[in-house]
């Protein structure tokens, strides 16, 4: 819901008192802006370390997206998400970049905050521009098919929330409806959005009271009635699914995954308590993906994904659900079922893009008897997972959520256009570094810098269309089958 023009109004809805001293406020806010860039500067930098250095930032205030990390004390050579920097990391470079990506970050939790959850192209570009951390996991479940209300929750709460069951909760409901915020302008009845607000109200109290006969509707509700990111039943779904695997052969391969997932995160080293945990989470929801989707079972890359999304929601079952959503929704399942047949697809692509947009880099390529199609798996079957740095990943991720696979297209020409101007720079005939060239950004500058890297991605590839993405398609598919039948 909008606050423009509203003033008086904070961020919540809720009207400023009368004696509200707005030149104050504003003040604070412009000098503690720069407070907040400088906190979150130093912040970044802060190596955890235990004591009176650690009580000192903790007295000038934590950053909202370090407030629930998990502690790192005593590991500065590790990452806010566990991974372990290379010998090779560039610190100097990281930091320069992390001084200048706090002010985008606070200027985007400000745009964020005001955001209205409008539809349509305000949200795309939001997302292009990064989703805060601490609003991620909200903003990934509705963008994945387990949005608010999935299709089947919106047909029971239709049949739900038409008339309760007696008068005395209809009686009670109606009474509580003014009662409900009486200082906030989204519930004000003299206007024609308190009015409206006020029915979705009703008619939530009402399918609740529906729900639950045996306790109809009492006066808490109202404070309670708030949609949980998953409900009940999609906790029970998860816990029957997990168990065991429809077949042995998928617990032996996801068995052996395990252990090749994430070797350098310290939240999967299964040498501590912490690690082994962390593991048997990621099998159970790798379990329960298998027996989700028996078409699919289990396939290498899925452990990517699934390991990501528990360093990135901290909380499995919410792991789960986006997982299913992505595979359910984005993903063709024939990227991971045998044959692979769309994964052939989709790299062949990747190589035709990469041949218009970076010709110089598919030449080098060619040059060290490298088959370019093969070096784009890892993009596409763990969605650069693994690829890109962890804070780029956080970034493409919000905007595949939202735009769909053609941002996979776009980042891959990026990627490739990166590579191709430094083999032009410096040309390379060892097939071996050429390789992890393609297979690994995270020490690469241009590519760290998450927010410029985005900008780029959007600009290298402006020209391309969902209608041209459609036709290279058809004439990709076309090429495979006609390989296939020779």
């Amino acid at each position: 819901m909008s606050l423009k023009d509203r003033p008086n109004v904070d961020s919540y809805g809720f009207r400023r008192s009368e004696g509200f001293d707005y030149d104050a406020y504003n003040a604070f806010q412009s000098e503690y802006m720069v407070v907040l860039t400088r906190r979150n500067r130093r912040w970044n930098k802060y190596n955890d370390e235990p004591g009176r250095r650690f009580k000192r930032f903790c007295r000038k205030g934590i950053p909202n997206h370090l407030r629930i990390k998990m502690s790192l004390k005593d590991r500065p050579n590790v990452d806010s998400y566990g991974f372990r920097r290379s010998e090779g990391f560039d610190y100097d470079a990281y930091n320069a970049f992390q001084s200048e990506y706090m002010v985008v970050l606070t200027r985007r939790n400000r745009r964020w905050n005001k955001y209205s959850d409008e539809p349509g192209r305000r949200l795309k570009r939001f997302c292009r521009k990064g989703i805060p951390n601490h609003l991620r996991i909200k903003i990934w479940f509705q963008l994945v098919q387990h949005r608010e209300m999935r299709k089947e929750d919106e047909d029971i709460y239709t049949a739900l929330n038409i008339k309760p069951n007696n008068d005395k909760d209809l009686h009670d409901i109606q009474l509580d409806l003014s009662r409900t915020f009486p200082d906030n302008i989204f519930f004000d009845s003299s206007t024609l959005e308190g009015l409206e607000t006020q029915n979705q109200l009703k008619r939530v109290l009402v399918a609740i009271s529906n729900k639950h006969p045996n306790i109809g509707y009492c006066q808490i509700w109202f404070q309670l009635v708030q949609h949980r990111e998953m409900r009940k039943e999609d906790e029970d779904i998860y816990t029957a699914l997990n168990i065991k695997p429809n077949n042995d052969k998928d617990l032996h391969d996801i068995q052996l995954d395990l252990s090749r997932t994430f070797p350098d995160n310290i939240f999967f080293d299964s040498s501590t308590l912490e690690g082994l945990e962390t593991q048997n989470q990621l099998k159970r929801v790798l379990v329960a993906i298998s027996n989700k989707h028996p078409n699919i079972g289990y396939c290498q890359g899925l452990n990517n994904l699934a390991g990501y999304l528990l360093l990135v929601t901290r909380d499995e079952p919410s792991s789960f659900w986006i997982l299913e959503g992505l595979l359910s929704t984005y993903l063709p399942e024939s990227l991971y079922t045998d044959g692979m047949r769309d994964l052939q697809i989709v790299r062949r692509m990747v190589k035709h893009l990469v041949e218009k947009y970076a010709p110089s880099a598919v030449a080098a390529v060619q040059h060290c008897g490298l088959f370019l199609e093969l070096l784009f798996d890892r993009w596409i079957l763990c969605l650069f997972v693994g690829v890109l740095p962890i804070e780029t990943v956080g970034r493409v991720w919000d905007a595949f959520l939202c735009e769909g696979i053609k941002i996979v297209y776009r980042v891959a020409i990026t990627l490739s256009k990166i590579r191709e101007s430094q083999l032009v720079q410096s040309p390379c005939n060892d097939p071996g570094k050429v390789q992890s060239m393609f297979h690994n950004f995270q020490n690469c500058v241009p590519v760290m810098n998450c927010h410029d890297f985005m900008k780029r991605v959007y600009v290298d590839s402006k020209s391309l269309t969902r209608k041209e993405l459609g036709k290279l398609r058809e004439i990709s598919a076309q090429e495979i089958n006609d390989e296939y039948h020779r």
